[in-house]
């Protein structure tokens, strides 16, 4: 939906001194099961209704933030609130099913690579990051994961 209407922080509709609906010009909004709704004068709705994205076992959608959001994650059943940055790229990994913001832009769909005996797995940094042994590495580093499994 794009244009969506200001409102305060009690829901109410923001109105101009004339009586007009103020609009977020060239913002969006992503609505999912309600009552029907009404479209205000400047809304229009971009995209009929679509299916959410369910990410399968083995399988990760590559996240990237358009702008500065916060967001909750779950860590080993424990919620923490974590601070996104324009830019910040991110893995949501399945299985599960993963809930469209408007912040965020899906790039890519990344499939785990199952590392065998006497195999290793060659990874670059793209950004600066911390690896998932606790390892902090700079973009442009180079390490090699010998652990089986994925």
């Amino acid at each position: 939906m794009a244009n969506p209407v200001l409102r305060d922080s009690n829901g109410q509709l923001v109105v101009d001194e004339y009586g007009q609906i103020r609009l977020r010009y060239g913002d969006r909004e992503i609505r999912f099961a309600q009552d029907p709704f009404p479209l205000y004068p400047g809304e229009i709705l971009e995209e009929d209704v679509t299916q959410l994205q369910i990410v399968e076992t083995n399988q990760a959608l590559r996240l990237k933030a358009i702008r500065d959001f916060t967001d909750t994650v779950t860590v080993a059943g424990e919620s923490q609130t974590v601070i996104r940055a324009t830019g910040d790229e991110w893995l949501f990994e399945g299985p599960g099913t993963y809930t469209p913001r408007v912040e965020v832009e899906v790039i890519d769909i990344v499939t785990a690579k199952i590392i065998k005996p006497n195999q290793a797995l060659r990874l670059l940094a793209r950004q600066n990051c911390i690896d998932r042994q606790g390892n902090r590495r700079r973009a442009g580093e180079k390490w090699l994961v010998r652990e089986e499994g994925d």
